[in-house]
Protein backbone atom coordinates (compact mmCIF):
# COMPACT_ATOMS: atom_id res chain seq x y z
CA UNK A 1 0.00 0.00 0.00
CA UNK A 2 1.91 3.24 -0.83
CA UNK A 3 2.04 6.77 1.35
CA UNK A 4 -0.60 8.03 -1.21
CA UNK A 5 -3.12 5.59 -0.96
CA UNK A 6 -2.61 6.12 2.64
CA UNK A 7 -3.01 9.63 2.41
CA UNK A 8 -5.80 9.34 0.37
CA UNK A 9 -7.75 7.50 2.93
CA UNK A 10 -7.29 9.73 5.73
CA UNK A 11 -8.43 12.44 3.57
CA UNK A 12 -11.83 10.75 2.61
CA UNK A 13 -11.96 9.78 6.44
CA UNK A 14 -11.58 13.24 8.15
CA UNK A 15 -14.07 14.70 5.01
CA UNK A 16 -16.78 12.48 6.34
CA UNK A 17 -16.22 12.65 10.19
CA UNK A 18 -16.58 16.72 9.36
CA UNK A 19 -19.94 15.68 8.24
CA UNK A 20 -21.16 13.62 11.79
CA UNK A 21 -22.98 16.20 12.92
CA UNK A 22 -24.65 17.26 9.69
CA UNK A 23 -26.17 13.63 10.03
CA UNK A 24 -26.96 13.58 13.40
CA UNK A 25 -28.73 16.84 13.35
CA UNK A 26 -30.94 14.87 10.47
CA UNK A 27 -32.54 12.17 13.31
CA UNK A 28 -34.39 14.50 15.19
CA UNK A 29 -35.57 17.68 16.19
CA UNK A 30 -34.02 18.10 19.37
CA UNK A 31 -30.88 16.88 17.77
CA UNK A 32 -31.13 19.31 15.20
CA UNK A 33 -31.59 21.77 17.94
CA UNK A 34 -28.12 20.99 19.73
CA UNK A 35 -26.05 20.56 16.77
CA UNK A 36 -27.05 24.28 15.33
CA UNK A 37 -25.98 25.23 18.75
CA UNK A 38 -29.33 26.65 20.52
CA UNK A 39 -30.12 23.37 22.04
CA UNK A 40 -26.46 22.67 23.51
CA UNK A 41 -24.44 24.09 26.70
CA UNK A 42 -20.84 23.55 27.00
CA UNK A 43 -19.42 22.06 30.63
CA UNK A 44 -16.31 22.42 31.73
CA UNK A 45 -16.50 19.02 33.67
CA UNK A 46 -16.65 17.45 37.25
CA UNK A 47 -17.68 14.21 39.39
CA UNK A 48 -21.54 15.00 37.97
CA UNK A 49 -23.30 17.33 35.92
CA UNK A 50 -24.78 19.13 38.83
CA UNK A 51 -27.19 22.44 37.65
CA UNK A 52 -29.84 24.54 39.80
CA UNK A 53 -33.25 24.22 39.93
CA UNK A 54 -35.89 26.83 40.80
CA UNK A 55 -38.03 24.76 43.52
CA UNK A 56 -38.57 27.19 46.32
CA UNK A 57 -40.59 30.80 46.18
CA UNK A 58 -38.93 33.96 47.06
CA UNK A 59 -39.47 34.47 50.36
CA UNK A 60 -38.30 37.80 50.76
CA UNK A 61 -40.98 39.81 48.91
CA UNK A 62 -44.41 41.66 49.28
CA UNK A 63 -46.36 44.71 49.88
CA UNK A 64 -45.29 47.32 52.56
CA UNK A 65 -46.33 50.70 53.53
CA UNK A 66 -44.54 53.66 52.25
CA UNK A 67 -43.21 55.10 55.71
CA UNK A 68 -41.92 53.06 57.95
CA UNK A 69 -41.99 48.94 56.20
CA UNK A 70 -39.81 46.62 56.92
CA UNK A 71 -38.36 44.81 54.02
CA UNK A 72 -37.03 41.35 54.45
CA UNK A 73 -33.25 39.93 54.58
CA UNK A 74 -33.48 36.67 55.06
CA UNK A 75 -31.82 34.40 52.90
CA UNK A 76 -34.28 33.00 50.82
CA UNK A 77 -32.77 29.58 49.80
CA UNK A 78 -34.68 29.50 45.81
CA UNK A 79 -32.80 26.43 44.00
CA UNK A 80 -32.28 22.91 44.60
CA UNK A 81 -29.43 20.96 42.78
CA UNK A 82 -30.48 18.40 40.45
CA UNK A 83 -27.44 15.57 40.12
CA UNK A 84 -26.98 13.74 36.83
CA UNK A 85 -24.11 11.53 36.16
CA UNK A 86 -21.77 11.85 32.48
CA UNK A 87 -22.80 9.54 30.06
CA UNK A 88 -20.36 8.95 27.30
CA UNK A 89 -21.05 7.42 23.84
CA UNK A 90 -18.91 6.23 21.00
CA UNK A 91 -19.05 4.56 17.65
CA UNK A 92 -16.03 3.03 15.90
CA UNK A 93 -15.17 1.38 12.34
CA UNK A 94 -12.82 -1.05 12.44
CA UNK A 95 -10.93 -2.73 9.08
CA UNK A 96 -9.07 -5.95 9.97
CA UNK A 97 -6.65 -7.79 7.14
CA UNK A 98 -8.92 -9.34 5.57
CA UNK A 99 -10.74 -6.49 4.37
CA UNK A 100 -7.96 -5.24 2.97
CA UNK A 101 -7.12 -8.08 0.95
CA UNK A 102 -10.49 -7.96 -0.52
CA UNK A 103 -9.97 -4.84 -1.92
CA UNK A 104 -8.43 -5.33 -5.45
CA UNK A 105 -6.94 -1.71 -5.44
CA UNK A 106 -6.20 1.55 -3.49
CA UNK A 107 -9.41 2.70 -4.86
CA UNK A 108 -11.08 -0.23 -3.28
CA UNK A 109 -9.97 0.29 -0.15
CA UNK A 110 -10.95 3.76 0.00
CA UNK A 111 -14.75 3.28 -0.88
CA UNK A 112 -14.63 0.14 1.81
CA UNK A 113 -13.00 2.80 4.01
CA UNK A 114 -15.55 5.55 3.40
CA UNK A 115 -18.78 3.20 3.51
CA UNK A 116 -17.94 1.37 6.56
CA UNK A 117 -17.36 5.04 8.53
CA UNK A 118 -20.97 6.19 6.99
CA UNK A 119 -22.44 3.20 8.05
CA UNK A 120 -21.13 3.80 11.40
CA UNK A 121 -22.14 6.98 12.04
CA UNK A 122 -25.30 6.47 10.71
CA UNK A 123 -25.98 3.95 12.96
CA UNK A 124 -24.60 5.85 16.03
CA UNK A 125 -26.88 8.68 15.45
CA UNK A 126 -29.76 7.02 15.52
CA UNK A 127 -28.64 5.37 18.59
CA UNK A 128 -28.38 8.80 20.22
CA UNK A 129 -31.71 9.25 18.61
CA UNK A 130 -33.31 6.76 20.04
CA UNK A 131 -31.50 7.40 23.62
CA UNK A 132 -32.87 11.02 23.65
CA UNK A 133 -36.53 9.26 23.92
CA UNK A 134 -36.44 6.18 25.97
CA UNK A 135 -33.25 7.27 27.78
CA UNK A 136 -32.13 5.49 30.67
CA UNK A 137 -34.71 3.23 31.11
CA UNK A 138 -33.98 1.06 28.69
CA UNK A 139 -30.01 1.13 29.20
CA UNK A 140 -28.66 2.40 32.27
CA UNK A 141 -25.61 3.61 30.64
CA UNK A 142 -27.72 6.02 28.27
CA UNK A 143 -28.81 9.26 28.60
CA UNK A 144 -31.30 10.64 30.84
CA UNK A 145 -33.70 11.10 27.99
CA UNK A 146 -37.30 12.71 28.05
CA UNK A 147 -38.94 8.80 29.30
CA UNK A 148 -36.74 10.23 32.69
CA UNK A 149 -38.33 13.58 32.78
CA UNK A 150 -41.48 11.95 32.08
CA UNK A 151 -41.33 9.76 34.81
CA UNK A 152 -44.89 9.10 37.03
CA UNK A 153 -45.33 10.58 40.78
CA UNK A 154 -42.43 9.35 42.90
CA UNK A 155 -39.90 8.21 40.40
CA UNK A 156 -36.48 10.99 40.57
CA UNK A 157 -35.21 12.48 37.73
CA UNK A 158 -31.70 14.56 38.42
CA UNK A 159 -31.89 13.05 42.55
CA UNK A 160 -35.15 14.84 42.83
CA UNK A 161 -38.74 13.43 43.14
CA UNK A 162 -41.67 15.47 42.82
CA UNK A 163 -42.54 15.17 46.48
CA UNK A 164 -39.14 17.19 47.11
CA UNK A 165 -40.89 20.59 46.32
CA UNK A 166 -43.50 21.62 49.30
CA UNK A 167 -45.55 23.75 47.46
CA UNK A 168 -48.66 23.57 46.28
CA UNK A 169 -47.67 22.62 42.71
CA UNK A 170 -45.53 19.68 42.42
CA UNK A 171 -42.31 19.15 40.76
CA UNK A 172 -43.84 16.86 38.08
CA UNK A 173 -44.37 17.08 34.06
CA UNK A 174 -47.66 17.63 33.38
CA UNK A 175 -49.32 13.52 32.04
CA UNK A 176 -52.34 13.75 29.98
CA UNK A 177 -54.36 10.45 30.35
CA UNK A 178 -56.23 11.53 26.68
CA UNK A 179 -56.45 8.43 24.56
CA UNK A 180 -58.09 10.00 21.76
CA UNK A 181 -55.50 11.93 19.18
CA UNK A 182 -57.72 15.36 18.42
CA UNK A 183 -57.17 18.96 18.69
CA UNK A 184 -58.76 19.74 21.43
CA UNK A 185 -57.54 16.67 23.26
CA UNK A 186 -53.98 18.13 22.77
CA UNK A 187 -54.63 21.52 22.74
CA UNK A 188 -55.41 21.30 26.48
CA UNK A 189 -51.95 19.74 27.16
CA UNK A 190 -50.11 22.80 25.31
CA UNK A 191 -52.54 25.48 27.06
CA UNK A 192 -51.52 23.79 30.40
CA UNK A 193 -48.03 23.74 30.09
CA UNK A 194 -48.57 27.51 28.85
CA UNK A 195 -50.03 28.57 32.43
CA UNK A 196 -46.99 26.54 34.14
CA UNK A 197 -44.92 28.72 32.21
CA UNK A 198 -46.08 31.25 32.98
CA UNK A 199 -45.84 30.95 36.78
CA UNK A 200 -42.05 30.28 35.94
CA UNK A 201 -39.26 32.59 35.49
CA UNK A 202 -39.08 30.84 32.01
CA UNK A 203 -39.94 32.70 28.90
CA UNK A 204 -39.14 30.12 26.19
CA UNK A 205 -39.44 31.41 22.44
CA UNK A 206 -39.50 28.05 20.91
CA UNK A 207 -41.54 24.90 22.18
CA UNK A 208 -42.00 21.42 19.82
CA UNK A 209 -44.66 18.75 19.82
CA UNK A 210 -42.69 15.63 19.26
CA UNK A 211 -44.72 12.12 17.91
CA UNK A 212 -44.62 9.57 15.72
CA UNK A 213 -45.56 9.25 11.93
CA UNK A 214 -48.81 7.39 12.76
CA UNK A 215 -49.79 10.50 15.86
CA UNK A 216 -48.65 13.04 13.60
CA UNK A 217 -50.80 12.08 10.60
CA UNK A 218 -53.78 11.58 12.59
CA UNK A 219 -53.24 15.07 14.51
CA UNK A 220 -52.58 16.54 11.23
CA UNK A 221 -55.80 15.83 9.76
CA UNK A 222 -57.79 16.94 13.28
CA UNK A 223 -56.10 20.20 12.55
CA UNK A 224 -57.20 20.46 8.74
CA UNK A 225 -60.87 19.57 10.13
CA UNK A 226 -60.80 22.10 12.48
CA UNK A 227 -60.05 24.79 9.72
CA UNK A 228 -56.97 25.06 10.87
CA UNK A 229 -54.76 25.75 8.16
CA UNK A 230 -50.95 26.34 8.88
CA UNK A 231 -47.93 27.74 7.17
CA UNK A 232 -45.29 25.84 7.16
CA UNK A 233 -42.60 27.74 5.32
CA UNK A 234 -41.20 29.28 8.57
CA UNK A 235 -40.45 26.08 9.86
CA UNK A 236 -37.76 24.70 7.32
CA UNK A 237 -35.14 26.50 8.62
CA UNK A 238 -35.10 24.02 11.40
CA UNK A 239 -34.23 21.05 8.91
CA UNK A 240 -37.41 19.74 9.60
CA UNK A 241 -41.24 20.44 8.22
CA UNK A 242 -43.69 20.31 10.77
CA UNK A 243 -46.96 22.79 11.36
CA UNK A 244 -47.71 25.14 14.22
CA UNK A 245 -50.24 25.10 16.86
CA UNK A 246 -51.16 27.91 19.17
CA UNK A 247 -47.61 28.82 18.63
CA UNK A 248 -46.21 25.28 19.14
CA UNK A 249 -44.50 23.42 16.77
CA UNK A 250 -45.37 20.01 16.12
CA UNK A 251 -43.00 17.57 14.09
CA UNK A 252 -42.91 14.02 13.10
CA UNK A 253 -40.01 12.19 14.75
CA UNK A 254 -39.60 8.31 14.37
CA UNK A 255 -38.33 7.67 17.45
CA UNK A 256 -40.92 9.16 19.28
CA UNK A 257 -42.10 6.01 21.63
CA UNK A 258 -45.40 3.99 20.68
CA UNK A 259 -45.91 0.66 19.03
CA UNK A 260 -47.62 2.46 16.30
CA UNK A 261 -49.68 0.32 14.56
CA UNK A 262 -53.21 0.69 14.24
CA UNK A 263 -55.69 0.56 17.09
CA UNK A 264 -52.48 0.46 19.52
CA UNK A 265 -53.18 2.13 22.72
CA UNK A 266 -49.63 3.46 23.60
CA UNK A 267 -48.74 6.34 21.76
CA UNK A 268 -46.99 9.44 22.73
CA UNK A 269 -46.85 13.00 22.67
CA UNK A 270 -44.32 15.41 23.64
CA UNK A 271 -44.50 19.31 24.25
CA UNK A 272 -40.89 20.16 25.17
CA UNK A 273 -39.69 24.01 25.47
CA UNK A 274 -36.08 24.07 24.46
CA UNK A 275 -35.00 25.74 26.77
CA UNK A 276 -35.75 23.90 29.54
CA UNK A 277 -34.41 20.54 27.74
CA UNK A 278 -30.38 21.04 26.53
CA UNK A 279 -27.63 18.72 25.68
CA UNK A 280 -24.48 19.53 28.22
CA UNK A 281 -21.41 18.10 27.11
CA UNK A 282 -17.49 18.03 27.53
CA UNK A 283 -16.45 16.04 24.44
CA UNK A 284 -18.11 15.83 21.35
CA UNK A 285 -19.23 18.74 18.93
CA UNK A 286 -16.57 21.94 18.77
CA UNK A 287 -14.61 20.19 21.50
CA UNK A 288 -12.79 16.84 20.16
CA UNK A 289 -12.50 14.38 22.61
CA UNK A 290 -8.77 13.11 23.37
CA UNK A 291 -9.72 9.49 22.48
CA UNK A 292 -10.99 9.95 18.97
CA UNK A 293 -8.51 8.26 16.71
CA UNK A 294 -8.58 8.41 12.68
CA UNK A 295 -7.21 4.83 11.54
CA UNK A 296 -4.90 4.12 14.67
CA UNK A 297 -3.47 0.57 13.86
CA UNK A 298 -4.23 -1.78 17.21
CA UNK A 299 -0.39 -2.38 17.95
CA UNK A 300 -1.54 -6.48 19.07
CA UNK A 301 -3.96 -7.37 15.83
CA UNK A 302 -4.25 -6.50 12.13
CA UNK A 303 -6.97 -4.12 13.01
CA UNK A 304 -7.02 -0.31 11.97
CA UNK A 305 -9.99 1.92 14.22
CA UNK A 306 -11.80 4.86 13.67
CA UNK A 307 -13.18 6.14 16.52
CA UNK A 308 -15.59 8.77 18.19
CA UNK A 309 -16.29 9.39 21.48
CA UNK A 310 -19.42 12.23 23.16
CA UNK A 311 -19.13 12.92 26.96
CA UNK A 312 -22.63 14.64 28.10
CA UNK A 313 -25.92 13.87 28.66
CA UNK A 314 -29.72 15.47 28.35
CA UNK A 315 -30.78 18.09 30.89
CA UNK A 316 -34.39 19.17 31.79
CA UNK A 317 -33.52 22.26 33.96
CA UNK A 318 -37.51 22.87 34.87
CA UNK A 319 -39.67 19.04 34.90
CA UNK A 320 -42.66 21.13 35.89
CA UNK A 321 -42.35 22.42 32.26
CA UNK A 322 -42.43 19.51 29.90
CA UNK A 323 -45.84 17.76 28.86
CA UNK A 324 -46.29 14.29 27.48
CA UNK A 325 -48.95 11.98 27.15
CA UNK A 326 -48.47 8.22 26.59
CA UNK A 327 -51.61 6.72 25.56
CA UNK A 328 -52.75 8.32 22.69
CA UNK A 329 -54.63 5.27 20.82
CA UNK A 330 -54.11 4.95 16.97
Amino acid sequence: MTVQANEMASGVTQLILDKWHDGLAFTTPMWDMAVKGEGREKETGGTFLQFPIKLIPNVTQGFIAGSGGNVGVTPSVQNQWGYLNWKYVYWASNFTLADMTIANGEQDKIKILAKKIKGAMGDAARLMAYATFNGSGSNALAFEGLADVGAASGTAYASLTDTDYSEATAYLPYISTATVISYSNIVEIINKIKGRIQQSEYNPERIFGLMNDGVFSKFQAAVQNAQMFIDKKDLYSVGFQGFRVNSVEFYQDAYCQGTNTASSTNNYLWVVPMDVMKFHYKFGFDVASPFDTEELRIPDQAIVTTQKFIAGNWVCTNRRLIGVCKTLTL
